[in-house]
């Protein structure tokens, strides 16, 4: 599949990505065969540039980092520490989530990362996780976890598919944690459904698949919302949705274009702020103008 021998990696967490741009999805999850490929054919494409990120994100890795540290005391029949829970939510915020591997690259600092109107400081941050404090104390109360942020993988489609599920409850029933800033919750089906296919190949099918959601709210309380996900129905999206991008993924490799992956302008990501690739010759589709004649 891949120009090189070694086996593609497909992130769980990306596939949400590739169902709403699977060329913005390419771009961030296969960028060394991008640039391979694409210095074969004589077009070179440079795929280096790093992902921005954003404020609403890093306060999403500090909600997560709270969430943790309070299942994992309960885990071992203990009570966290607030100041101690505290102390970490807040350098979360200030310098992103502790590195998964040495090999990570750092996150930005705070004061680097793009503004957020809606989040236009850390006290700001602060003061919307502290809304989201009932929400989590019931999420806390009623999970029952075996493990948090498991790494699972199971080789499908000519991809070695990775995932690290925020927790995984007795009767394998996996979550999910989410911040979200509208009242409707984002769907990421194709995600769970992806959790839930690792899973199944280990031979750990899932019997449950939950998205916790906790709302960034500025002057009252969050509510946590509960979305559950039909677990056959979103593995066989996931499935289908994975031997898509396998059929992309070969016909990049073959041809060296990049119009083997479908680009979606309509997305309201399709902007430099959210897309790697805008600015590219990866994608043009921010090269469309409107021409007014009078």
């Amino acid at each position: 599949m891949s120009a090189s021998t070694d086996t593609p990696k497909l992130r769980m967490s990306s596939l949400s990505t590739f169902a709403d741009c699977p060329r913005r999805g390419a771009f961030r999850q296969f960028a060394a065969i991008i640039a391979e490929v694409s210095e074969k054919f004589g077009r070179p494409i440079d795929t280096s540039r790093p992902f921005k990120g954003s404020r609403a994100a890093r306060l999403g890795h500090a909600l997560h980092r709270k969430i943790e540290l309070l299942l994992n005391a309960k885990m071992e029949s203990q009570v966290a520490p607030q100041e101690l829970v505290e102390q970490a939510t807040l350098e979360t915020l200030y310098e992103g989530p502790p590195l998964r591997n040495p090999t990570d690259a750092p996150e930005l600092a705070w004061d680097d990362l793009p503004e957020d109107d809606n989040i236009a400081d850390v006290e700001t941050a602060l003061k919307m996780i502290d809304n989201m404090s009932s929400a989590i104390d019931k999420h806390v109360a009623k999970s029952k976890p075996l493990a948090l942020e498991r790494f699972i993988s199971a080789p499908f489609a000519g991809f070695e598919l990775t995932g690290h599920p925020d927790q995984i409850d007795e009767e394998i029933i996996v979550k999910d944690n989410k911040s979200h800033s509208g009242t409707n919750p984002k769907y990421y089906g194709e995600q769970f459904g992806g959790y839930g296919l690792i899973l199944k190949e280990m031979g750990e099918k899932p019997t449950a698949l939950e998205q916790n959601n906790f709302q960034r709210l500025k002057e009252k309380e969050s509510p946590l919302r509960v979305m559950q996900y039909i677990v056959d129905d979103v593995i066989k999206d996931a499935e289908n949705l994975i031997h898509r991008t396998a059929n992309n993924l070969e016909a990049y490799v073959d041809s060296g274009d990049p119009s083997a992956f479908h680009a979606n302008p309509h997305s309201p990501l399709c902007s430099p702020k959210w897309c790697d690739a805008y600015g590219t010759d990866w994608c043009t589709r921010h090269k469309q103008g409107v021409t007014t004649i009078v």
